[in-house]
């Protein structure tokens, strides 16, 4: 359960630094944010690799 709390966050994360990456026509701030999303999915797919072991 607390597991998919944490997933559900960083997804809402995640569309908060797409919506950031449209208002942001900063090429440095796109760089930033296209880094910290790519982060967020590999952490996300950690995530449901260890929801698989736990079950």
């Amino acid at each position: 359960m607390l597991m998919l709390v944490s997933t559900k966050n960083l997804r809402s994360i995640w569309q908060q630094g797409t919506q950031l990456k449209i208002i942001s026509k900063n090429p440095l701030f796109e760089f930033i944010i296209k880094m910290i999303t790519s982060k967020i999915t590999t952490l996300l797919k950690t995530l449901k690799q260890v929801q698989i072991r736990l079950v």
